[in-house]
């Protein structure tokens, strides 16, 4: 009777809910783990169980110190003692979780039920099940309204729902709330028109997320819910969830050289290489290795148990997941075999890097740089679109300014998370923000909540790495009709910047910025003044201004930034920052986080701050008003002793019409550089199909042409076609890249020698 009962309850719920037909696990234990999986975990921990050691070589005793750690560290805590009943059989780890079931934390309760479920007797069943109904029915009712792919909560939350459905499961005690749990929420994570897996591979697919160090919340909720059903039902709902399997590539690539993430959190006076908020990543990362085999995510999770500095093993009682999720059989990779290069085009973002050293050291000279535009300013994303980063080794040369702090805070709200803080252009001010966050797909599809896009990108190694984003919905439309940047990097020694930038009305100031460790130096005959302009104040503390430098530098440890200015043709520049009359920074009376005529210290770090949050920003203004503006610039990371590379601004001539193409010349000794655009481009079209220009330069000559229409080249020097012609642009890149020996007279055409090209 009771079996058809619950047969027709089912048949009713599965009318109702879209014929889901999954099967539920007949016995516990079912969630993250079942009975056949019990010997290959006790093989891991070293104990003798069976033909375990025969069956399971690579396993046995591969986690016998973190078993170790797990018994004496057990505690109170229910559900290490609930693990270690499942590997042992000792029923006083039983009697142990049982006795602390009622002050569990409601996520572990239906986990620990279904772990000790043998242990159990029917009034304990009841009664922990009742507990678990109503930790549940809270969880059912709570409004998801704001679920959208982005937020930190997506899955984090729900993740109790199948927990519960999958431990009470055909016990007797409320079958038909089980049931309901369980299809809420598979419907809920994926087969709504708003599912947690539809919101994150809308956002996230390619494993890049938005919420920095946050991201591992809404992740482990997802692989929380994922992996318990996977283990507690005969379907597999994370197997094409991409998102999960490209994970791996997005936390190695954020990893800058130096071992750190450049992100929020690195500036904290304990941050330097993983900080603590890494710490529950771990096991995130060897779960997405253990489920997809993939070698990136065990290579990541592999660094932050060897990466030292503030990374140490905590939280021992939680080594149970270390245990049931870290396969040490899934093989890791070489990291100097993976690419420099990658592009998240889902977010929005280029991550380029010269190699793989990640030692925390000063001999470590690796350049690392991030040029991001995203799609969505959103949670703790930060108004900061076309903004790039730079560091060589662990010196941070252009950098993400301000410090992280809680919500909301004078300065997060008035510094930290504006344009202001950021490599990028105030126009008028700063970005605008986002008013409340998109509440669901749909919304978040909506071109209201989309402030920017890398619309082109082009790689190739180790020649050049090349994005163009455009950040024009970034501002309000009566400052901004335009604001596109070309970020280049050329033969993994400079990076050339080119923005062109349209305002609605001349009189809107305008500021180029970069942000850097210690104080600019003036590199070339200029020479500071008493700040005689201002960003819409004059008063700007700690500020010096130049009309006749066109070169600085910052430097820092053993590294150095230089930045050349080839346009506009009259520009000023100043520089803002620096401490207070008695050296202390992050004061009211510094200088450092200085915008709107007032300094705004990081108050939640009890003013302490560290040099990595930036004491200094350079800003360069166009020194005539006009509508249309056009920044080029060089930026040449190196080693603090090096000299400054000359470059020199060159025009090209495209062949329709008399239009014009912009260009930097760097004339390394060894190996020049040129990369040309099109000054005038029209995000409308304006792509072209010829240019000549003319370089005097020796050596092999590295040339990057921009803003070209999709077709096949050929390249003539002196009116010889040279070998690495003819060649092909393709569409979405829109570059042509070729090297050739010496300067000359080059002519880049679509015709070729039988056209009379030459």
């Amino acid at each position: 009777m009771k079996l058809k009962s619950i047969f027709l309850l089912a048949l009713s719920f599965f009318l109702t809910f879209n014929n889901f037909t999954y099967t539920v696990h007949p016995a516990h234990p079912r969630i993250f783990l079942t009975t056949d999986d019990l010997p290959r975990l006790r093989a891991r921990c070293g104990i003798e169980d069976g033909d375990n050691r025969t069956k399971y070589p690579d396993e046995w005793g591969s986690h016998r110190e973190e078993y170790v750690d797990l018994v004496d560290h057990r505690g109170e805590h229910v559900l290490p003692n609930a693990f270690l009943y499942l590997m042992t059989g000792d029923a006083s780890y039983a009697d142990e979780a049982i006795k602390h079931m009622a002050s569990a934390e409601q996520h572990d309760l239906a986990i620990a039920f279904d772990w000790i479920y043998d242990a159990l007797d029917e009034s304990r069943k009841q009664a922990f099940g009742n507990m678990i109904i109503d930790y549940a029915d809270d969880q059912n009712a709570y409004d998801y309204h704001a679920t959208n792919g982005t937020a930190k909560n997506d899955g984090y939350l729900w993740r109790l729902l199948p927990w519960a459905g999958l431990a009470l499961y055909n016990e007797g005690i409320n079958d038909a709330k089980a049931a309901a749990y369980l299809d809420r929420a598979r419907y809920w994570f994926y087969e709504a028109d708003n599912a947690t897996i539809s919101n994150w591979e809308y956002v996230g697919n390619d494993g890049a997320g938005y919420q920095g160090n946050y991201d591992w919340n809404g992740l482990m909720g997802s692989l929380d819910m994922g992996i318990a059903w996977d283990t507690g039902t005969d379907e597999n709902l994370l197997a094409d969830f991409d998102r999960l399997k490209n994970t791996g590539w997005w936390y190695l690539f954020i990893l800058r050289a130096g071992g750190g993430q450049w992100d929020h959190f690195e500036a904290l006076p304990s941050g330097d290489g993983f900080v603590s908020f890494y710490r529950p990543m771990r096991t995130l990362l060897y779960r997405c290795a253990s489920f997809h085999k993939d070698p990136r995510a065990q290579t990541f999770g592999d660094l932050m148990s060897t990466a030292g500095g503030n990374y140490i093993p905590y939280q021992k009682h939680m080594y149970w997941k270390e245990i049931l999720w870290h396969d040490k059989t899934v093989p890791i990779v070489n990291l100097h075999t993976l690419p420099g290069t990658r592009f998240f085009d889902s977010l929005g973002r280029i991550v380029m890097r010269t190699g793989w050293d990640l030692r925390k050291a000063g001999t470590n000279t690796d350049i690392w740089a991030d040029f991001r535009c995203e799609k969505y300013a959103h949670v703790h994303t930060h108004l900061h679109q076309n903004h790039f980063t730079i560091s060589r080794g662990i010196d941070q040369l252009a950098l993400d300014s301000g410090g992280y702090d809680n919500y909301p805070g004078d300065h997060r709200q008035n510094y930290y998370h504006l344009t202001v803080a950021h490599n990028s252009i105030l126009i008028g001010g700063d970005q605008r923000k986002m008013g409340r966050p998109p509440r669901n797909l749909k919304e978040l599809k909506n071109e209201h909540y989309n402030r920017g896009f890398i619309e082109r990108y082009g790689h190739e190694d180790p020649g050049y790495t090349y994005g163009m984003g455009d950040a024009t919905k970034a501002y309000p439309p009566e400052k901004a009709s335009n604001f596109t940047r070309q970020f280049v990097f050329l033969n993994h020694r400079y990076f050339v910047v080119f923005d062109r930038v349209s305002v609605t009305d001349p009189s809107h100031e305008m500021a180029w910025l970069l942000h850097t460790v210690n104080e600019p130096a003036i590199e070339d005959e200029g020479h500071w003044r008493a700040p005689e302009f201002g960003f819409s104040n004059s008063r700007e503390g700690g500020k010096k201004s130049s009309e006749d430098t066109r070169v600085l530098s910052a430097s820092v440890g053993s590294s150095k930034i230089y930045l050349s200015i080839l346009q506009p043709a009259s520009v000023l520049v100043s520089k803002i920052g620096g401490s207070n009359a008695k050296g202390k920074y992050n004061q009211p009376d510094s200088y450092e986080f200085w915008h709107n005529g007032a300094n705004h210290p990081a108050d939640d770090l009890n003013h302490v701050t560290t040099p990595n949050m930036g004491r200094w920003r350079i800003e360069a203004r166009p020194g005539t008003a006009a509508r249309d503006h056009i920044f080029l610039t060089v930026l040449q990371p190196c080693a603090g002793s090096a000299s400054w590379v000359d470059n020199t601004f060159i025009r090209g001539n495209i062949g329709q019409g008399n239009k014009e193409m912009y260009g930097a010349h760097i004339k390394d000794a060894g190996e020049p550089c040129l990369a040309l655009f099109a000054r005038d481009e029209s995000k409308n079209g304006g792509l072209i199909d010829e240019v000549t220009f003319s370089v005097n330069d020796t050596g092999t000559l590295h040339v990057l042409v921009c803003d070209m229409a999709p077709e096949t080249y050929h390249i003539y020097r002196d009116g010889e076609e040279i070998g690495d012609s003819p060649k092909m642009v393709v569409s979405g890149n829109n570059t042509l890249y070729f090297r050739v020996e010496g300067g000359g007279d080059l002519h880049v055409t679509v015709r070729g020698p039988e056209s009379d090209g030459k």
